[in-house]
């Protein structure tokens, strides 16, 4: 007979319980994001974070899927740097920038959202921001 009749009574009724619970958080769990291939006119518009002042972003009529885009960072972004850049295709669904003392790159992660990143050569001079659309 078990030491503990009523803790493996409780555990055998426990585990099929939990078995379950765990296949039905399997089957509900969110299904990944789309796979986007972006092109350099699906970055166009106006981008913000949380309600602070927006980036832009533009291209040329006649670009190319993987052309460059102009990013015109928002003034806050602005310090001490130039307030537009180009940047180039990288690889991916990123468009990228190294000028000087800042790296600038912009990551479509899905059609409404966004993520730029700056990146300086001092400690501490770095930004990673979510962005989405505002336009």
């Amino acid at each position: 007979m078990p030491r503990f009749p009523v803790l493996t009574g409780l555990l055998c009724l426990l585990l099929p319980a939990a078995a379950e619970a765990a296949s039905a958080a399997k089957k509900a769990a969110p299904a990944p994001l789309p796979d986007i291939h972006a092109t350099a006119k699906q970055l166009t518009g106006t981008w913000s974070s949380m309600g602070l002042a927006p980036s832009t972003i533009t291209t040329a009529a006649d670009v190319t899927d993987k052309g460059p885009v102009t990013i015109r960072l928002a003034p806050f972004l602005q310090k001490e740097r130039k307030p537009s850049y180009e940047l180039q295709y990288s690889k991916g669904n990123t468009w990228s920038v190294s000028d000087k003392d800042v790296t600038i790159s912009f990551t479509l992660v899905t059609e409404n959202s966004a993520d730029l990143k700056l990146s300086g050569q001092k400690p501490g001079q770095n930004i990673d921001m979510p962005l989405s659309r505002a336009d």
